[in-house]
């Protein structure tokens, strides 16, 4: 084959083998314990069916390497095995931010962000904007 088809070929199955990151392919959502929301109502630990449902709406986030956004105010703190980290987004937000952290050592490989920058935190999108105050107490 020729060098120039060769590129052609390499390049098109490149492109069609291009893979994006969910949030679980990342983070073991399996072991977040607890979600407390820090929001516009206060603080509120989720239920026990609204964290099964917040997981999977945070499992189906996906990776974006290359978003620089400004994050807001709201956000929640994730407890994995007693261990609490900070998540950070708008309240009608698309985008959240997590620390670096959140990610384990065998999936290290998976992110597009060198690891000498294990402080930076990592941008996802939800597939639509979520409205985080609506989680508090009910009266």
């Amino acid at each position: 084959m020729h060098p120039p088809v060769l590129l052609f070929v390499l390049l098109t199955l490149s492109a069609c083998t291009a893979h994006e990151d969910r949030f679980r392919d990342l983070v073991e959502v399996d072991t977040i314990d607890a979600v407390v929301l820090h929001n516009n109502r206060g603080d509120y630990r989720l239920t026990r069916e609204e964290l099964r449902r917040f997981k999977g709406v945070l499992g189906d986030m996906w990776y974006r390497p290359q978003a620089d956004l400004k994050m807001g105010t709201i956000g929640f703190s994730l407890y994995i095995q007693g261990q609490q980290y900070e998540a950070v987004s708008r309240t009608h937000g698309r985008y959240l931010s997590v620390p670096h952290q959140l990610v384990p050592p065998a999936k290290q490989h998976l992110l597009a962000r060198p690891s000498s920058q294990a402080d930076a935190p990592l941008i996802f999108e939800f597939d639509s904007a979520v409205n985080l105050d609506n989680y508090h107490a009910r009266r």
